[in-house]
């Protein structure tokens, strides 16, 4: 399990309006932390129209690297830390640029 990498993950159970079922989502924690028994995580919705006028919904087109089958929209507000055991298969891996808008859209929520 490594940064960049997009895994099928349970997100169940979830509480109000968190993210829930098994889904895709790609790991943005630094690989220096593989010690740890988590990840931190950016989960995948169905890309909507509304999708692209809100800046923390980066929009993914599925690629024969990433795995995704859909287009998708990394939502950057529902990032999370996951044990290991939520982890259920890998799926691919993010091109840099794609990699690289995610984690853009990640300091567009927490106001680095």
């Amino acid at each position: 399990m490594k940064r960049s990498e997009v895994w099928l993950v349970d997100f169940a159970p979830q509480f109000g309006t968190e993210i829930t079922k098994q889904r895709p989502a790609v790991i943005v924690s630094a690989n220096g932390l593989a010690a740890f028994p988590t990840r931190i995580v950016v989960p995948f919705r169905d890309r909507k129209p509304l999708h692209s006028s809100i800046a923390y919904y980066v929009g993914i087109e599925p690629t024969s690297t990433n795995g995704l089958v859909k287009n998708s929209s990394a939502d950057c507000v529902q990032i999370k830390s996951l044990d290991k055991q939520r982890f259920l298969r890998r799926l691919g891996e993010l091109s840099p640029l794609d990699f690289q808008s995610v984690l853009d859209g990640i300091v567009l929520c927490v106001g680095l």
